[in-house]
């Protein structure tokens, strides 16, 4: 199996990950504070219906967010464990006798 992907740019692209993903939930909060606001003054079934529809959304959202994180997770768990085997293959490299090898 072939990276190509180093270390770095693995931990670079999870934090831009990481950070759109707070800007998505940032942009939701706010979203949801005013529609919840706007709640308060619409008193007909259209915008019951809206506000139902709504909250199903900022639900679905909210999972997407949920599944976000446990991607970000397992891209941070693969950079630690490869750096983890780099370390190992290192060590055991340097360990390696350099004379007499042919």
């Amino acid at each position: 199996m072939e990276l190509k992907v180093n270390i770095e740019e693995l931990e670079s692209k999870t934090d831009e990950l990481n950070s759109v993903r707070g800007t998505m939930e940032d942009l939701m909060q706010n979203l949801k504070s005013t529609v919840d606001g706007l709640a308060e003054s619409w008193d007909a079934e259209a915008g019951n219906n809206f506000i139902g529809r709504f909250g199903s959304v900022v639900t679905e959202i909210g999972d997407s967010l949920s599944n976000l994180d446990n991607h970000i997770n397992k891209l941070r768990q693969a950079a630690e464990e490869y750096r983890q085997v780099k370390s190992d293959v290192e060590a055991i490299t340097n360990d390696l006798p350099t004379d007499n090898i042919f």
